[in-house]
């Protein structure tokens, strides 16, 4: 049975984000920020019951499946899909956690099925004792910038990774292929879902309600260059891993070749040796210098003679 997380909320009284710990100790009146499962279906329902959505905006909220996209209702409530970088155990961070946010101004709510390290910190952060204050725009604009930390932080892993790889190059070490696809890998999967993020935030860039006020728009515009720098930077690292992937094959097909091209020229000096051998050797009545001592070492000298004529043309006619 998949196992549900718990709901958690806080909420703005005096100046400072408390925890709360349950719907009944809410007050309706303060600011507010709720994090719950959306397989948690009670808690869900409760929750849904106090906002004013159509039908369709609450089942995109609870959709197992979704891709980051934006949607602003007539009533001028935000629903924002992203999702954010999975540093959960046995999880790999490229298999991203889908977070759905509903956020009207007052009331900040947060779907999502898999824990989220970026919730966990903002949460601490702003319910810690040294807290500053902060309003719920503030605390929205926390929320995105930390999603965005972790994704900037996993980005500059993989480019450090790859300069990595680059620099051994460049000092004539062996490069494990594998080890350049799974950062290829990782790259693209990454970048499947922060391009369509890029443009997410840029359509949320650009909207403009009565309750948002300038800072946080500035703020957004700022998020904005952010995953554009973000996601430029994925689609530099999955071009440098093709460009590295290309360079060692080519490294591996010239040395291949190099080797056939050496094999060709032993092959094509001992060909004539070869037959000359070939036809001594024959088993019959007749072949001269069978009675002679000094036949084998006249031979010889014959073949000698023959393999340097031959490494001398080849190497006229530059062959090698």
């Amino acid at each position: 049975m998949t196992e549900i997380n718990p709901p958690q909320f806080v909420q703005l009284k005096d100046s400072s984000w408390q925890t709360v710990d349950g719907f009944d100790a809410l007050d309706k009146d303060a600011p507010q920020w709720l994090t719950l499962d959306y397989k948690d279906e009670t808690s869900v329902e409760q929750v849904l019951s106090q906002v004013d959505l159509s039908h369709t905006h609450k089942q995109s909220l609870l959709d197992p499946d979704v891709r980051p996209r934006l949607w602003i209702t007539r009533e001028n409530q935000v629903l924002l899909f992203i999702r954010g970088i999975n540093l959960n155990p046995d999880s790999e961070p490229e298999d991203m956690v889908s977070v759905r946010i509903y956020f009207d101004g007052t009331k900040l709510i947060c779907f999502r099925s898999r824990r989220l390290q970026s919730i966990t910190e903002v949460r601490s952060s702003i319910t810690s004792s040294n807290a500053e204050s902060c309003d719920i725009q503030e605390l929205f604009i926390k929320l995105l910038q930390s999603i965005l930390l972790k994704i900037e932080s996993q980005v500059t892993k993989l480019a450090n990774r790859l300069d990595e790889i680059e620099d051994n190059i460049d000092e004539g070490k062996t490069i494990d292929i594998e080890f350049i696809e799974e950062s290829r890998r990782s790259a693209a999967k990454l970048w499947r879902y922060l391009s369509p993020q890029q443009e997410v935030l840029r359509k949320l860039m650009n909207i403009k309600l009565s309750w948002l006020d300038q800072e946080t728009q500035f703020q957004l515009q700022e998020l904005d260059d952010d995953m554009t720098h973000e996601v430029e930077e994925l689609a530099l690292v999955k071009e440098r891993c093709q460009l590295v992937e290309n360079h060692e094959s080519n490294k591996l097909s010239q040395r291949v070749n190099k080797n056939l091209y050496l094999i060709s020229l032993i092959t094509a000096v001992f060909i004539p040796v070869s037959f000359l051998t070939g036809l001594l050797g024959i088993n019959v009545g007749g072949m001269p210098g069978v009675e002679s001592n000094t036949a084998f070492t006249i031979v010889c000298v014959i073949l000698l003679i023959i393999a340097a004529i031959e490494i001398i043309y080849l190497k006229w006619k530059k062959w090698f």
